[in-house]
């Protein structure tokens, strides 16, 4: 049976979405600069860095310039590192949140207990009460049953 299987998961795939793509650092700091705050931030430090240069030359001109870029440097690190947190602990939720256990009918009467992830096409499962139905399904037997579909299509849910 395990030959089997392999061969359907093989053939229709595995049992499982696509990881959402986590942005990178980089795409994180560069975000910074589309806050309309930050622009007017660079901008007030190119100005002021150019006027002073003109005003008092070279070392001196540039101080209240740099002050800008140092306060603006602050900003963009520490509002950088809250989102990649913010980014790693929602990749974590998302990651557990597809984790999900499923009793299997395989060969046996007996309830094989699997990831979600290994259901393979021709698996006959189980449907709890409240469980997150793991994969396209055809209901074999049931009474009174309901289903919200939600989630899928992104309707809200009546009240």
């Amino acid at each position: 049976m395990n030959e089997e299987i392999e061969r359907r998961r093989r053939f229709y795939g595995a049992n499982k979405f696509k990881k959402a793509e986590m942005k990178s650092l980089w795409s994180i700091i560069c975000s910074n600069f589309d806050d309309p705050i930050n622009q007017i931030l660079v901008a007030a430090a190119f100005v002021s860095s150019v006027i002073g240069y003109f005003r008092e030359g070279f070392p001196n001109g540039l101080t209240d310039g740099a002050s800008i870029c140092l306060a603006l440097l602050i900003i963009i690190v520490v509002g950088s590192s809250n989102a990649w947190e913010s980014e790693r602990k929602l990749a974590e939720l998302l990651a557990r949140s597809e984790e999900q256990s499923v009793a299997v009918h395989r060969d046996s009467t007996a309830a094989l207990d699997i990831n979600s992830e290994e259901l393979v096409v021709g698996d006959v499962f189980r449907i709890t009460c409240g469980m997150r139905i793991p994969a396209d399904s055809i209901l074999i037997h049931g009474c009174g049953i309901s289903v919200d579909e939600s989630e899928l299509t992104g309707e809200s849910v009546e009240q």
